[in-house]
């Protein structure tokens, strides 16, 4: 729909913030010399180095991790959540750094140092808040259990172009639907509404309909469980084992 898909974008995105995180460690060692206090060092090095490995660990985990726990989408929110605060709180921090005793006229590896931190702070901020508005309208308009979906999974767990339609074409609802409610005895209303006891509303079956449907019913809990594809599968190719005499073969359905 947009040209780019979702594994794309969130790759060039978690890169940005990478090159940000080592920007912003390697400078803060560069003029450490120009800081006042070794705490302006180390605040402007550990937050950088914990985005800059949650990054690593998030793009690396289809490779690391065998199981889609750590590679889910409520897992991405969680170290994104965490890295958030603490990098608004290293751009707030820039603010009390002073320059050294040495060099207290040296006050432009600060300034540097507070726009890299607030570059950091915001691009890792604006990717929480992008992956969480996706989530919620999925989980809202498409898929309840995308809290649980590959984040780098494909088909993508944010099917853009689906949302997108369904925005666009939701019908409105509630003035205009009807609600069918039953009128007390006695009323002097125009419209009345049959009642549920009346014997419109039963279907007499007769004793073959009543064998016909328990035998049925019996073949039907013989049957072997068939696992019902979900919401995201539904678009995307499913992998059938087929095995013969021939072997194993596989086909795309």
């Amino acid at each position: 729909m947009f040209g780019i898909t979702h594994r794309t974008a969130r790759a060039i995105w978690l890169g940005f913030i990478m090159l940000s995180s080592v920007t912003c460690f390697t400078f803060a060692l560069a003029v450490h010399r120009f800081f006042g206090r070794p705490s302006d060092v180390c605040t402007l090095t550990i937050v950088p180095a914990v985005c800059f490995i949650s990054c690593s660990v998030a793009l690396s985990a289809n490779y690391l991790f065998k199981g889609n726990a750590v590679k889910c989408v409520a897992m991405e929110l969680l170290w994104a959540g965490s890295s958030s605060p603490l990098a608004l709180i290293m751009g707030l921090y820039t603010y009390a750094v002073v320059p050294s005793a040495e060099h207290p006229d040296v006050l432009w590896p600060i300034y540097v140092a507070r726009i890299l931190a607030w570059e950091l702070a915001v691009a890792v901020t604006l990717y929480l808040i992008g992956i969480l508005t996706l989530a919620v309208l999925t989980s809202q308009l498409i898929d309840r259990d995308v809290w649980l979906r590959p984040i780098a999974g494909s088909p993508s767990p944010f099917p853009l172009a689906l949302m997108w339609h369904l925005l666009r074409h939701q019908e409105p609802t509630g003035g205009n639907e009807k609600e069918a409610q039953m009128c007390p005895p006695g009323c002097a209303c125009a419209r009345k509404l049959e009642h549920p006891d009346s014997d419109s509303d039963f279907v007499h079956i007769q004793s073959g309909e009543v064998n016909e449907q328990i035998t049925t019913s019996r073949e039907a809990e013989r049957v072997p469980g068939i696992r019902v594809p979900n919401v995201v599968e539904r678009n995307s190719f499913i992998a059938v084992g087929l095995r013969g005499y021939e072997g194993e073969m596989y086909t795309d359905v």
